[in-house]
């Protein structure tokens, strides 16, 4: 498990990362802003301004509207319920640490921790309750995407399987489930066995074979997809600079394979059933590539490296605009970044043992 220090140090070097002051200047707690949206669970944005908020709902109104809106907690998306939900100063210590609890149960683990510190300047003797909150809320988070993963694996479904276990490691790697993801993991990097070398003339198409450019070409894609998900897999069993060079290894790998698979769609030489299997095996690619973006941008966020995590979250989202696994990441970036640079006012002057420090993990 990872070790803890106290919270303003852990803030400080937060601050430093960010290029703020340190939390010693912080005189009071600093809220997030008061958002000026709200996303919706159906995929809706709805422009305006927060007017108060309750436990189960916001009053909000809409930009162009007069009449006030209730909008409940189950119809917004959980990041703009946490936002709209600690913008409101006049919420206890009591109230952010059910929030708090709230965004653990939602998997807004850096939400949780943030407010924790909240709740720790307003009463200081919730410190025991909000570290206790934090490190059940983790292991119980992981430890359920553990056994979903197992369960994944064994109707046979090796990419929801290897996406679930992926999560744990990225997220959680200082949790005792991590070491049943970890073997999960393994297993699956032992089933697919040595991918067969690519040649580069053969990815262009310039080898002068008899087969054709898109069998020439669907075959290259598999070998780049089979060398992308082993390389995928291998970084998730390693740690620092290895891992980040992994799984950039295997971006770069399904980025050629959809290049190739692109090629034999839009080849009008291409039969109906060449590019019928191009077509089925790109949404598979894109759904592993930006699973590779996704774990990527969490080793980043998990390190502190926020802006670059947003980025790559953000390349994810650019990839499969569609895909709700990168829109919840970039959302995710996107909190985090914007919380970071309030961490100058957020702690408080003595130190006290809170928040997990990401420099440990």
């Amino acid at each position: 498990m990872r070790t803890l220090r106290s919270f303003g140090a852990a803030l400080a070097a937060l601050s430093v990362a960010v290029g703020c002051s340190t939390v010693e200047e912080a005189t009071s707690i600093e809220l997030p802003a008061a958002p000026g949206h709200v996303n919706l669970v159906d995929g809706t944005t709805v422009e305006g301004s927060v007017k108060a908020t309750d436990a189960e709902q916001i009053v909000f109104l809409a930009a162009g509207e007069t009449d006030l809106r209730t909008l409940r907690k189950d119809q917004v998306d959980p990041i703009s319920w946490y936002l709209a939900r600690s913008s409101d100063s006049s919420l206890t210590a009591a109230d952010r640490l059910e929030l708090a609890r709230g965004a653990i149960d939602d998997g807004l683990f850096e939400a949780a921790e943030l407010e924790m510190a909240r709740v720790v300047d307003l009463d200081a003797s919730l410190e025991e309750e909000a570290l206790l909150t934090l490190e059940q809320g983790r292991e119980s988070y992981a430890g359920r995407l553990t056994r979903e993963s197992d369960r994944a694996l064994a109707s046979g479904d090796r990419a929801g399987a290897r996406r679930l276990a992926g999560r744990v490691l990225t997220e959680f790697p200082e949790t005792e489930a991590a070491s049943s993801a970890q073997g999960l993991v393994e297993r699956l990097h032992a089933d697919i066995g040595e991918p067969e070398p690519v040649v580069e003339e053969e990815a262009n198409g310039l080898r002068l074979v008899s087969t054709s450019k898109s069998d020439r070409r669907l075959s290259d894609a598999d070998k780049y997809l089979k060398r992308a998900e082993k390389r995928n897999l291998s970084a998730l069993q390693k740690s620092g600079s290895a891992a980040k060079q992994s799984f950039e290894n295997a971006i770069k790998d399904y980025e050629k394979a959809i290049g190739l698979l692109d090629h034999v769609i839009d080849d009008g030489e291409s039969s109906v059933e060449q590019r019928l299997r191009a077509q089925q095996r790109r949404e598979s690619a894109v759904d592993a590539a930006v699973d590779a973006h996704v774990e990527l941008a969490s080793f980043y966020m998990h390190r502190g490296s926020y802006p670059q995590s947003q980025e790559i979250a953000e390349a994810a989202l650019a990839l499969a605009p569609e895909s709700e696994r990168a829109r919840e990441m970039v959302a995710r970036a996107e909190f985090v970044s914007a919380e970071a640079g309030r961490v100058k006012k957020l702690g408080r002057k003595t130190g006290r043992k809170l928040r997990y420090d990401p420099a440990n993990g």
